[in-house]
């Protein structure tokens, strides 16, 4: 008996010390380091990540089709998409010019919206943003328009002097926004805070805009921006692989960089834009891509951010950072990211006739 109680005590202890020992192999591969810059903290990557690839799965478990069903429910052209709290998807179509409604199995609900420029309707939507159960509406008219998840039209307001090319609301209901300022001289894409009736907070930062003067480049570095936990701004400038958090006041918190290897521009890609373009479009190309494309977080605040490295089928690959800004793993996918929530990805993929569905995986983090 004596023994048996020994031999079971032996195991338990085997196994605290491979449990301890795997814990720590598991905080020891990350090779990167974190200093401080004043008061902001800088999260120093390595190019290889914590985890390879395959470590974050992703089980597919749903695909809207919209080539199919009723003539109401078709999707002629996914632009944005947001999720409520009971998981109804909220697809802006922008060829249509309205928002299409389904409930988490893919069963169509509503239309919101119709095309025009009336109160309640919609003229070049490009973007939703979602906070309570209001849908803030981006329109290229320099219109910003605001919805009940029922459908209810709330209110639309002009966006005034400003170009607005971009506008997402955090959980208050204010407005941050990229305006360009179109000054020959030193033309910039700006980011601004605005109060729930667009009255002005503050600058955040900007960027450059393309130089008429200079040449198209259509390569160059493009900043993003999206709201992530706690009505933090995330903005980058991918000149370099810097993404950089800031506080809902405005303040930068925080830096996460990555060593990388610039994907170079293909001959392929330069003749592709030189076909598509006016011979009397200056163009101004780069040899190197920029260093990611764009990004977007989810409600634990890992970041998921599209590259231009591609895996052997073609697909673009997307570097996953965690909560504390740490290079977590990569994964390829066929489509874009347009949402990630509550443990699941929204990706738009097409067919092989240039039709968009939207795909919905669940992400499973083995290790977490």
């Amino acid at each position: 008996m004596k023994n048996s109680q020994k031999y079971s005590f032996l195991i338990f202890v085997i196994f605290l010390l491979l449990l301890a020992n795997c814990q720590s192999e598991k905080k020891a591969q990350w090779k990167g380091k974190i200093t401080k810059e004043g008061d902001v903290e800088v999260v120093h990557n390595p190019d290889l990540p914590l985890y390879p690839e395959g470590y974050l799965q992703l089980e597919e478990d749903f695909s809207l089709d919209g080539t199919s069903g009723s003539e109401e429910s078709l999707l002629a052209s996914i632009r944005s998409v947001v999720i409520d709290e009971g998981e109804n998807i909220y697809i802006l179509d922008s060829e249509e010019d309205v928002i299409k409604v389904f409930d988490k199995e893919g069963k169509y609900l509503r239309t919101i919206g119709a095309p025009g420029q009336g109160p309640g309707e919609l003229s070049s939507p490009t973007m939703l943003s979602l906070f309570g159960d209001t849908i803030l509406v981006h329109e290229a008219s320099r219109r910003l328009s605001f919805f009940k998840t029922n459908g209810e039209f709330i209110r639309s307001l002009s966006t005034k002097q400003h170009w607005v090319l971009q506008a997402r609301c955090d959980s208050q209901g204010n407005i941050i926004v990229v305006t360009g300022r179109l000054d020959p001289e030193n033309p910039a894409y700006e980011y601004l805070k605005f109060d729930p009736d667009f009255n002005f907070l503050f600058k955040l930062t900007e960027s450059p805009a393309p130089s008429p003067a200079k040449g198209f480049n259509p390569f160059m570095a493009v900043s993003y921006f999206v709201v992530g936990p706690g009505d933090q701004i995330i903005y980058g400038y991918p000149v370099d692989y810097t993404i950089q958090v800031y506080s809902p006041e405005g303040k930068l918190i925080r830096k996460i960089t990555r060593e990388y290897v610039p994907v170079e521009v293909s001959e392929e890609e330069k003749k592709e834009w030189e076909r598509e373009n006016p011979p009397d479009v200056k163009l101004a190309m780069s040899k190197y891509h920029s260093a990611y494309r764009r990004f977007k977080v989810d409600e634990d605040g890992h970041l998921y951010v599209e590259t231009w490295e591609k895996d052997e089928a073609g697909n673009y690959y997307y570097d996953v950072f965690d909560e504390e800004g740490r290079y977590l793993t990569r994964l390829s996918l066929k489509g874009v990211i347009l949402e990630v929530t509550k443990g699941k990805l929204y990706c738009r993929e097409e067919d092989e006739e240039g039709y968009h569905f939207l795909k919905r995986y669940r992400l499973v983090f083995p290790l977490e």
